[in-house]
């Protein structure tokens, strides 16, 4: 019985890419490109805030003493451990846990809103 040589295995040079070194370096490719768009839309929509800025329908947001919060249409006054507006007002109450910042001391706060279509 004769034995055949097989050819020696080939082995891959470790240096050479591979198809998914091609594939990952594409999806590295488009995150870059996906990061930069986001950051460029990021800063016209700063830009675009700032720049109108007047135009901004702003309202006064306030914390009671009793530490709900609210907002209010024109700005409201203090008195008895809470805020009131005028008949021509509306007042809005929201979830107390946002704004730690905002106390019944520093209240009322103006604040300008914007809206982002999402």
């Amino acid at each position: 019985m004769e034995k055949k040589n097989k050819p020696a295995p080939q082995f891959k040079n470790v240096n050479e890419p591979t198809f998914n070194d091609f594939v990952n370096e594409i999806e590295r490719e488009r995150e870059e490109e996906e990061r930069k768009r986001i950051d460029a839309a990021r800063k016209a929509i700063r830009a675009a805030y700032w720049r109108n800025w007047d135009k901004l329908p702003s309202v006064w947001v306030a914390r009671d003493d009793d530490g709900s919060l609210w907002i209010y249409t024109t700005k409201p006054v203090k008195g008895g451990g809470m805020f009131s507006c005028s008949a021509s007002g509306d007042m809005f109450q929201i979830n107390d846990s946002v704004y730690p910042e905002i106390t019944f001391e520093n209240s009322p706060i103006r604040v300008k809103l914007l809206f982002i279509d999402a």
